[in-house]
């Protein structure tokens, strides 16, 4: 009997728990449905391979989510979890610049995203936290162009993610959600509401306008060779948008390649500036859908999860719903998959947030790993 009370007392508990925690933030999240098309299938340039298997891993331990890369005069530069800037040369750590020098919070510190050069002293940074920087690795100094908060066209910038810098004075960055920050983006990736934007922004006098609106999780961002046109990764709706910055279509926007076989991130252009790579940071294909993917398509599902767990939906996501594996496309300038490179299992490689290819090597960059990876040609 006794048990039976204490049963039907906790019960009771926590159905009002979870009543009151729907109740209080259930009109915070404006959840959308999400139909993705069936996964692909791994044919053609996306036959099942195991070439990312061989690559190495390098600097175990002594670097923390090197998420972009930047090659300037055979150096290689790379942001980390922690708030710097790193150089290295020949595989080892060789200068180091600290964006904020005395902090202790993420928010404070910066974690920087993308990483391009401006010229052979000057990096242009996207910092999620921070905003857009310009920092000197030869003084070991930086400035920032643009902060986090600043409004753009009425709306604060949130969550700079990656950019592309078009000449000395210009750089396009995305934002990959204009509703919430950094910490919160698992919200963001189970909402799936289209918040994300392309901006232009001015590096001499920070003066920045929206390009492209409505982009969903906007990530990646690569400059077409014509310069034209911007690539963006649109990571939730598994696709990569095509921007148009100048000539006949300026303003307009169109799909460059959809129903991607993963969620993508950083887009580079190729060695020979032919074709361009393209980082996943998870995988989905026929038959091995992931439940991300499922989830997707029951919008009133996510919104009660987000508005009664929401704060162990990254824990969800990260461990539950993603799939292992690694995977790195290489698309024509058509936004045709002509090749790809694989981890299958996640065994070597288990992300991959960027490739930059260099006459000898690839390099892979990832999220939260305290390594990078490098696979010679």
């Amino acid at each position: 009997m006794i048990g039976r009370v204490i049963g039907f007392l906790l019960t009771a508990v926590v159905a009002i728990y979870v009543g009151y925690q729907w109740q209080a933030c259930y009109d915070q999240f404006q959840v959308r449905g999400n139909r993705l098309g069936p996964p692909p299938s791994r044919s053609g340039p996306l036959a099942l391979n195991s070439k990312l298997t061989n690559a190495e891993k390098m600097l175990e331990n002594q670097i923390h989510g090197p998420e972009s890369f930047e090659i300037i005069n055979e150096k290689l530069y790379t942001g980390t979890f922690d708030g710097k800037i790193v150089e290295i040369t020949d595989g080892q750590i060789t200068k180091e610049c600290k964006i904020v020098k005395d902090c202790t919070t993420d928010e404070e510190c910066g974690r920087p995203g993308g990483v391009r050069r401006l010229n052979d002293d000057e990096l242009v940074v996207a910092d999620v936290y921070l905003g857009i920087l310009i920092v000197n690795m030869k003084a070991l100094t930086h400035r920032v162009v643009l902060p986090t908060g600043t409004l753009v066209d009425g709306v604060p910038v949130t969550f700079p993610d990656d950019l592309d810098v078009l000449d000395n004075k210009t750089a396009f960055f995305s934002d990959a959600s204009t509703k919430w920050a950094p910490s919160e983006f698992p919200n963001e990736m189970w909402e799936v509401n289209p918040s994300g934007r392309l901006v232009k922004v001015d590096l001499l006098t920070g003066e920045a306008s929206t390009v492209a609106r409505t982009l969903s999780f906007a990530n990646g961002v690569q400059i077409f060779p014509d310069k034209e046109s911007v690539l963006v990764s649109e990571s939730t709706a598994v696709r990569i948008t095509r921007v148009y910055i100048a000539g006949d279509k300026k303003g307009q926007t169109e799909v460059f390649v959809d129903n991607l076989p993963g969620y993508p991130d950083n887009i580079r252009l190729s060695k020979d500036g032919k074709t361009f790579w393209v980082g996943l940071f998870t995988t989905r294909f026929a038959g091995r859908e992931s439940l991300y993917d499922r989830f997707l398509n029951y919008p009133n599902v996510r919104r009660l999860i987000l508005s009664t767990f929401h704060r162990i939906v990254k824990f969800i996501i990260y461990y539950i719903s993603l799939p292992k594996g690694a995977i790195a496309l290489n698309i024509d300038q058509q936004g045709n998959i002509v090749g790809s490179m694989q981890d299958p299992a996640g065994e070597v490689i288990a992300e991959v947030t960027q490739v930059t290819e260099t006459d000898d090597f690839f390099y892979f960059a990832n999220f939260h790993r305290s390594y990078f990876n490098r696979l010679r040609k």
